[in-house]
């Protein structure tokens, strides 16, 4: 919901919140909308990046079937994406992220799924980033985010979430 409000605010010019800025590293005090023109200008290292993301998936459909089928998971594509940056976007340099502003991070997430066919592997590399390595960054003492987002960033790592309800 955060990062919704953050990408609804920025498009139509509505002033973000201060505490949704705190979630994604920015000053508590930054609650105004950022520059468009710096937020989503692509210079040519991003330009290079985002049309190699375009052109991610070198898998048939046929094979995404039959890995589908096999109850496969492409951890050679997941071993790609975290090569490439993908898993840890936002998360800091310092723990192995790329450290992207949302503006950097909505356009690779948007070059990688019109390139990636295999909607099971974005799934998960979504929910890795957002149910997983976000969370370590707004609620992790310093110790655990050097504990686990390096492995989470680079790939070596899978996230995964575990919901329950009180009554089951």
């Amino acid at each position: 919901p955060k990062l919704v409000a953050l990408l609804y605010a920025m498009v139509s010019r509505l002033p973000v919140p201060a505490r949704v800025w705190h979630v994604f590293g920015q000053s508590s005090i930054c609650a105004r909308r950022p520059n468009p023109e710096s937020a989503f200008m692509i210079n040519r290292t991003d330009s290079e990046l985002c049309s190699l993301l375009r052109h991610f998936s070198t898998e048939e459909p046929s094979q995404l079937v039959a890995r589908d089928e096999a109850g496969q998971f492409d951890r050679a594509g997941w071993q790609r994406l975290g090569t490439l940056g993908m898993l840890g976007l936002l998360a800091p340099p310092a723990y192995g992220g790329a450290g992207l502003s949302p503006g950097r991070c909505v356009e690779r997430l948007f070059a990688l799924g019109y390139g990636c066919h295999d909607n099971g592997l974005l799934f998960a590399a979504g929910a890795h980033q957002w149910g997983c390595i976000m969370p370590l960054l707004a609620l992790a003492n310093p110790g655990q985010k050097a504990a686990w987002l390096p492995g989470l960033c680079s790939g070596e790592q899978i996230g995964g979430l575990a919901i329950t309800e009180a009554e089951a």
